[in-house]
């Protein structure tokens, strides 16, 4: 038996994006039991029981939209470059996939208001309003 976490540093702190075990289903089982929800599925073609991993992809896209917004925060909102926004374009795909639709909200605003404020439709403070409540999301999922 033995057991490793993977982990990213956010801003804020190291916090696992995963942990990998090698034990008995103690972890799983108190998961579903407290859940009451099932986090197993058999796979009828390996006779395998496989364990839903969506807590992992989750974190993982959580990291990388924190690098994305890390990104803007330390090149400014002045100098927003088009492949960050692709990226952030590209994590709503996931977003999509996961349910998020709070995510895709925010995201989505936050985009459209940088393009507004490039064509001078919008204020810098407004892009910025819309970016803070993007990463209040974001740190607020990964805190909990």
């Amino acid at each position: 038996n033995a057991a490793t976490d993977i982990e990213f540093n956010f801003p804020f702190g190291f916090k696992e994006l995963e942990g990998i075990h090698s034990r008995t289903d103690f972890d799983l089982g108190n998961h579903q039991k407290l859940s009451g929800k099932k986090l197993q599925y058999f796979d009828p073609e390996t006779g395998e029981i496989l364990v839903k991993a969506n807590t992992m992809i989750i974190k993982n896209l959580l990291a990388e939209l924190e690098l994305q917004l890390s990104d803007i925060a330390f090149s400014g909102l002045r100098n927003i470059q088009p492949v960050t926004l692709q990226k952030l374009e590209d994590l709503k795909h996931w977003m999509n996939e996961l349910n998020m639709s709070e995510a895709i909200r925010l995201t989505d605003r936050f985009i459209d208001s940088v393009y507004a404020w490039q064509a001078g439709q919008t204020t810098l403070e407004t892009v910025a309003a819309n970016l803070c409540a993007l990463e209040f999301y974001e740190k607020n999922i990964v805190n909990n």
